[in-house]
């Protein structure tokens, strides 16, 4: 049943990154389009009716059984090295409540059994891709390894406390004092306090900014398991620290959500972010509750959905008065980004001098959660210059976008790399191509390492655009991009 597509075609970044995401909804759409065959014949070759097809692309149905999954693999000619893991076995598929996957709620009372998985929610997460948004095929794509390898930071996840795993930042360490407090806290020989949930805090804060200089991936692992561990402590807690775990355990999985999100998995990220809103509420922490909101208006925007994105951005809006400026200040942010994805300028700008208003504000009086440590006027400098990409006003995209980065640290190097790819994108619309392929190349090593798959389809839409106008530069781009694939 072996298929006889060009023998290229597993070359593509996104068949390639929705078969390492088992997203194969994706697979099917991706592989008919290059291939150039209707789903009655991809039907043919995996032993599945065109219903199926249907139902499997649009998101409607999953596919679960390792028999299917193998026909799929087989049908379609999937390369074995895109579907071996470390071990060398092929993986099999995901369970709904894996931690890498979908919330558990081990410990928490009103919240037992198995997490969403994402199920239930086809009709408004589907894979389209707005010109500058982010792709909703993405997922742990092969490439060059996480940036950093070599540099002292153990990926891996170092149990710095018995029984939580973490990066080995020297930053985090314990004192013996603290190590003896915590090991017997996560053990569960004594009760979780005050102390102990401040080291989990900076230990929370710790892992958010390595994210920013590392990427998603290598930290998927080690926070579902110090999730697991907040959890964990829920039980155990008594008195004034319960309401505190619980308003941890929200931020473990808004972080869980966002690091779904970040890699394409979203479905998994939904429903983290669902579980994030409830302990939000549950905790009556508004801040939580709002940006879990602004959040879903995110996720919405990347799969192209504009309406969604207005809709759940007034809902953070209008549903938590009482949050922080800079929480409000996303809300209209995303509420204007959604109306710009529209073409509807208007209002978007509208929205953009009120977000911009509160950002201001936020930053005079020090007014925002500590997730949102990074969210300050240059952040807000480079989201207006994504909305104005929406607008098609390219130069004004450029002079934003290109200002911002300016101010945006090094350290943030996987959104410095989605940043580079928009200014690139953008500069091509503004009718500079050399530029645009010059910041392109020079953020292709970047993208490959940290930014898959956003950057990374990003670029390869840049070079699109490049080739399409008959640029010289844009066979250039592509090959770069093809030598990271």
């Amino acid at each position: 049943m072996a298929a006889h597509q060009a023998p290229d075609v597993w070359l593509h970044p996104e068949l390639r990154a929705a078969v390492a995401a088992e997203d194969w909804g994706v697979v099917f759409r991706v592989w008919r389009r290059l291939v150039g065959v209707s789903q009655t014949v991809l039907g043919s070759r995996t032993g599945l009716a065109q219903s199926d097809v249907s139902a499997i692309e649009r998101g409607h149905r999953r596919v679960t059984s390792t028999e299917v999954r193998q026909r799929v693999v087989e049908g379609l000619g999937v390369p074995a090295e895109l579907l071996t893991g470390p071990s060398g076995s092929v993986p099999r598929p995901r369970r709904p409540d894996d931690a890498h996957t979908a919330p558990t709620t081990r410990g928490i009372p009103g919240h037992g059994g198995q997490g969403h998985g994402g199920q239930g929610h086809g009709d408004h997460l589907g894979a389209g891709r707005s010109n500058t948004g982010r792709s909703s095929a993405g997922g742990r794509s092969g490439g060059g390894p996480p940036h950093g390898q070599g540099d002292g930071v153990d990926y891996t996840g170092a149990a710095v406390v018995p029984g939580l795993p973490s990066l080995a930042l020297p930053s985090i360490a314990p004192d013996p004092d603290m190590l003896d407090r915590l090991t017997a806290t996560t053990t569960g020989a004594v009760r979780p306090d005050a102390t102990c949930l401040d080291w989990l805090e900076r230990l929370l804060a710790e892992h958010r900014r390595a994210e920013d200089t590392l990427g998603s991936r290598p930290l998927r692992g080690i926070m579902a398991q110090q999730l697991r561990t907040v959890v964990d402590l829920h039980h155990r807690a008594r008195g004034s620290v319960v309401n505190r775990v619980v308003r941890l355990a929200a931020e473990h999985a808004q972080f869980m959500a966002w690091l779904c999100q970040d890699q394409g998995e979203h479905g998994a990220a939904l429903a983290w972010y669902d579980r994030a809103h409830d302990w939000g509420l549950e905790a009556g922490d508004h801040d939580m509750a709002a940006t879990t909101l602004s959040m879903k208006s995110h996720l919405a925007w990347s799969t192209g959905n504009s309406r969604r994105c207005v809709t759940l951005a007034e809902a953070a809006r209008w549903s938590c008065p009482d949050a922080s400026l800079g929480v409000r200040g996303m809300a209209a942010q995303m509420a204007a980004r959604g109306h710009a994805l529209a073409g509807e300028a208007e209002p978007a700008r509208r929205l953009l001098r009120e977000a911009e208003a509160l950002v201001r504000g936020a930053a005079e009086r020090q007014d925002n959660p500590a997730w949102m440590y990074f969210y300050d006027e240059t952040w807000f400098r480079l989201q207006r210059g994504m909305a104005e990409m929406h607008l098609r006003a390219w130069r004004t995209a450029v002079e934003l976008i290109s200002s911002g980065l300016a101010q945006l640290p090094e350290t943030y190097r996987r959104d410095r790399a989605w940043y580079r790819a928009c200014l690139a994108h953008a500069l091509v619309g503004a009718g500079d191509p050399e530029q645009a392929a010059s910041v392109a190349l020079a953020t292709v090593k970047d993208a490959a390492e940290v930014g898959r798959p956003h950057s990374w389809h990003e670029l390869h839409a840049t070079a699109a655009l490049l080739v399409r106008r008959r640029s010289r530069h844009g066979r250039e781009l592509v090959e770069a991009l093809r030598a990271h694939d």
